[in-house]
């Protein structure tokens, strides 16, 4: 916590808590990316290819619709 993103903005505590629709999420997270083989599903920004800064600074936006047609590009956890 306390970490700027890209924008320089203080992160919103809500990026990646878990989620299991996009109602779960609140104030700057407005999507719960879906669950994958190696991940729960996650609050996060959707919309992040028209302001990449809306992501977190080690997060990537992602167009999500490779993997499943008709999502959205969203901002997806930084990789181990």
């Amino acid at each position: 916590a306390g970490a700027a993103g890209a924008s320089g903005e203080a992160i919103d505590p809500n990026f990646g808590l878990d989620c299991s629709t996009n109602d779960d999420c609140q104030a700057r997270t407005n999507y719960c990316v879906p669950a994958s083989p190696f991940d729960t599903a996650y609050c996060s920004v959707q919309d992040c290819d028209q302001d990449p800064s809306l992501c977190p600074a080690t997060w990537t936006c992602t167009d999500l619709s490779r993997f499943v047609a008709g999502l959205p590009w969203a901002c997806t956890r930084p990789t181990n």
